[in-house]
């Protein structure tokens, strides 16, 4: 997966970065609050399929609903991930020269 850019439903641009967040933050994924100049989200390079989609929907989630908690966010995030997944979703990695 590359960087990339979205806008969220406040017209805030975020970059996605494949980097693994300091390691004083725990986590595999970290999402900027809105509020930051150029604010980013960070999903670790070394996860297992399944679980780089929960990582990657719960920190896009942040970016366009900061105030939500995260126990929240995870319960959503988790519930949709084991949804899509029995239904078949997977990653499909293509090899390509950029």
């Amino acid at each position: 997966m590359s960087n990339y850019t979205f806008t969220n439903n406040d017209g805030i641009k975020y970059k996605v970065l494949r980097k693994r967040p300091h390691y004083s933050y725990n986590a595999d994924g970290l999402c900027d609050p809105p509020d930051y100049k150029g604010p980013k989200i960070q999903i670790s390079t070394d996860l297992p399929p399944k679980r780089e989609m929960a990582v990657m929907m719960e920190e896009v989630f942040h970016a366009f609903f900061w105030d939500v908690p995260e126990t929240k966010v995870r319960r959503f995030c988790s519930t949709l991930t084991n949804i899509l997944h029995k239904d078949g979703w997977r990653q499909t990695v293509i090899n390509k020269e950029d």
